[in-house]
């Protein structure tokens, strides 16, 4: 799972998909770099902005975003 944030949405999607084609966004929400700081703190992200992936984590997102 992967938490990041970009001040241009439509050139980190075509980065993603010349990455990984399989890859899937399981929620896209407005955002600043301190609301990124807080929410990989908040899940402990293993590396930068990867953690593990956890259904709940990514519910509690959904529903914070």
């Amino acid at each position: 799972m992967k938490i990041g944030y970009t001040n241009n949405i439509q050139t980190r999607l075509q980065r993603y998909h010349t990455n990984n084609p399989n890859y899937q966004f399981l929620c896209i929400s407005e955002g600043t770099l301190d609301s990124e700081n807080f929410w990989h703190k908040k899940y402990k992200c293993i590396k930068g902005e990867w953690g593990l992936y956890d259904v709940a984590v990514v519910n509690e997102f959904i529903n914070e975003a």
